[in-house]
């Protein structure tokens, strides 16, 4: 008796489980584990006017244009010098370049770093001055590739 309300159940759940897949139902396969986010810069003032640098799967590595997703891959070495001196930049302007003015905050731009954010006002010249030299750079490795 107890083998058979064993048996019972292992098959009812095994019916009711497949009851839930549909072969029609497309699938995502949206790992998180597999893709990381190293930088973001994104302008807060400029509608569709934002970089960043991922990496899938460890090795290859992607810098997305916009917020069309305009993406270009490029090899390790190229994003290995993108990243170092986008974090040595960051770090800099975060922790030694203090904010200028103590007044109201116009956001000019938000750079993120692997979880961590920083945002540049409009009256903070250098740091603005940093965030376009790296925008410049990545721009030039996308009009070398066309």
């Amino acid at each position: 008796m107890f083998k058979h309300l064993i048996l019972f159940l292992f098959l009812s759940y095994s019916l009711f489980g497949q009851a839930y897949i549909r072969p029609d139902q497309k699938t995502q396969n949206n790992d998180l584990r597999s893709f990381k986010n190293y930088f973001e810069i994104r302008s807060l003032e400029k509608e569709n006017y934002s970089f960043k640098l991922n990496v899938i799967n460890n090795d290859q590595y992607i810098v997305i244009y916009g917020q069309d997703n305009e993406s270009l891959r490029v090899s390790a070495d190229v994003s290995e010098k993108i990243d170092n001196k986008y974090v040595s930049e960051f770090i800099k302007m975060k922790y030694s370049m203090p904010r200028v003015s103590k007044g109201t905050c116009f956001e000019s731009f938000e750079l993120v770093m692997r979880g961590e954010k920083q945002k540049i006002c409009r009256d903070e010249i250098k740091k603005l001055k940093i965030v376009e030299e790296i925008i410049a750079s990545l721009e030039a490795i996308k009009s070398s590739k066309k």
